[in-house]
């Protein structure tokens, strides 16, 4: 019975294979026809007897058509790797840039595979993989560079993470002011971010190193923020006592005094301290209320207006010195200052200010322009999520892409507990795109396999770059140019572009792409380095229109 249902699905094969062999076959039928002899042949080694006897002569006779179109394929197999090759030799002289160069050698690479054998297979492999090599050696100098950079960035993190143990053990044994350690904290923070890219496999102690440095300094700049509060509240406590002295040259005289002890104790936090120096300053008017002269009085007046306008320069200049985060919850005191600035004004006397006036303007069109780049609370909570998400990604996935470790030996290092353990962003898009590169990191089965999920991530990140920069006006490389001009004519038949968007919605739209393209990945870094750094002059352009 068995015999039987094989003879007759072998019968259907065959009178479907012949209907095909009597016709004009092309290239994409010739995958048909082998495929269904490939079957027919499983059939007839499955069979036995009486039915393997009719079924061997029902074959021979397409065996001789068979084998024409096997020899086609290979035919056309060696014409397909002799022009693959041709683009190989055009690469190896062509001007493109390295990860362009790479993404289209691997291209290059995954079609030959494609093609299986052909005629003249080894000799052709040969050719190939000459021309490939060429290729790919300024890639490969490329590499060996960017692995020489990561080595020396990783010494100068060493170099930091030795230097602040060392700075720390100097604060514990002598006396320092805040100023000082802000300073040290902006230049670590800074000098940290600018010695990278670091080799992922050494970088995670490093960085727990670096971090844990940081936080005892911070602690001890704390404790230093409680010192100087204590000691400046001290300081008012004097000086309301003085306000209530009889003896008011006396007065006057010690509150001299204090002024000069304020300004050796070191500065607290911006917010903190502006209470405090608002609450002195009140205190000291107090002291110092005595009627004068009108010429002393008026003279008195402008110098206090200076004085105040001076302030308010200070002021702006500690709050340009503050991160995003701060900056964003310093917005009422930004406010505040440049009322204060507005009401010590002296009109008289606003030629000799003219200087401190430009000054103080400066600083708040620079300010204004950063206040106007912050994402609003909502955003930079989502954005704070989204990183959480990618810095557990990253830690591997550049390893994945160009590890020389076994493949599943550098996947085992993902922390799978840590990623289900992270909050979800709380929007559908960006969680997919996130949980997508955790499956594929998890999921992949080798190098190859991974590389297609990069160059499918740089592909997405390429078109995000190109939108923002037709957005914002920005000129793109040419490299992409006829990908620009294929987004723009999309756009223009949607009807995009009838409504011309308003500041509201170039800003709306430049943060939502800048979160989107923190989704995407895995993406080599020679190729996200270049595209997040056009991506980064598209925003702030847009957002200074």
């Amino acid at each position: 019975q068995h015999q039987l249902r094989i003879e007759a699905s072998t019968k259907t094969l065959i009178t479907k294979l012949e209907a095909l062999l009597n016709t004009e076959i092309d290239e994409s039928e010739i995958h048909t026809a082998l495929s269904d002899w490939q079957e027919i042949q499983e059939n007839f080694n499955a069979s036995s007897g009486d039915v393997r006897a009719r079924l061997r002569e029902m074959t021979s006779p397409l065996k001789e058509k068979i084998q024409a179109l096997r020899e086609r394929m290979l035919s056309l197999g060696a014409e397909r790797k002799r022009s693959i090759i041709k683009q190989m030799e055009a690469l190896h002289e062509s001007n493109l840039k390295i990860h362009s160069k790479v993404k289209t050698i691997n291209t290059l690479h995954q079609k030959w595979k494609t093609l299986g054998r052909s005629n003249f297979n080894d000799e052709l492999w040969q050719q190939f993989k000459v021309v490939s090599d060429l290729a790919y050696a300024p890639c490969k100098l490329h590499f060996k560079a960017r692995k020489k950079e990561m080595a020396a960035n990783l010494r100068v993190r060493k170099a930091l993470c030795d230097s602040l143990e060392a700075t720390i053990e100097s604060i514990n044994k002598s006396e320092v002011d805040t100023s000082a350690l802000n300073q040290l904290l902006r230049e670590a923070e800074s000098n940290w971010k600018k010695s990278s890219p670091v080799e992922q496999t050494k970088i995670r102690s490093l960085q727990k190193r670096f971090y844990g440095l940081m936080g005892i300094i911070r602690k001890h700049r704390k404790k230093l923020y409680q010192e100087s509060v204590a000691k400046k509240t001290s300081l008012i406590t004097q000086l309301q006592k003085l306000a209530d002295s009889g003896d008011k040259r006396e007065a006057m005289a010690r509150a001299k005094v204090l002024q000069k002890e304020w300004k050796t104790i070191s500065p607290t936090s911006y917010r903190e301290d502006k209470l405090l120096w608002e609450r002195f300053r009140e205190t000291c008017d107090k002291v110092f209320a005595k009627r004068e002269p009108s010429k002393a009085s008026s003279k008195n007046h402008d110098n206090r207006a200076v004085q105040q306008i001076q302030e308010n320069i200070d002021a702006l200049k500690a709050l340009n010195a503050l991160n995003d985060q701060e900056l964003r919850n310093a917005r009422a005191d930004f406010n505040a200052t440049v009322r204060a600035f507005t009401g010590a004004l002296n009109h008289r006397a606003k030629k000799q200010q003219s200087q401190l006036i430009d000054q103080f303007n400066h600083l708040k069109r620079s300010l204004e322009s950063r206040f106007g780049t912050l994402p609003d609370k909502k955003s930079q909570l989502l954005m704070n999520r989204i990183e959480s998400h990618t810095r557990l990604l990253q830690n591997v996935e550049e390893e994945l892409l160009n590890g020389s470790e076994e493949f599943s030996a550098i996947k085992a290092k993902f922390d799978t507990e840590a990623w289900q353990q992270l909050e979800t962003t709380g929007n559908t898009e960006f969680d997919s795109l996130l949980q997508s590169r955790a499956s594929n990191l998890m999921n992949k089965d080798n190098q190859l396999e991974y590389q297609k999920c990069a160059l499918a991530a740089e592909s997405r990140l390429r078109e995000l770059c190109i939108l923002l920069e037709i957005r914002a006006g920005v000129e793109t490389p040419e490299a992409d140019q006829a990908q620009r001009m294929s987004l723009q004519l999309s756009q223009l038949r949607s009807g995009f572009g009838q409504n011309k968007p308003n500041q509201n919605d170039n800003i709306k739209f430049a943060h939502e792409t800048r979160m989107l393209s923190l989704c995407l990945g895995p993406i080599q870094p020679w190729a996200s380095d270049s595209l997040r750094e056009r991506l980064s002059e598209s925003f702030a352009r847009l957002l200074r229109q």
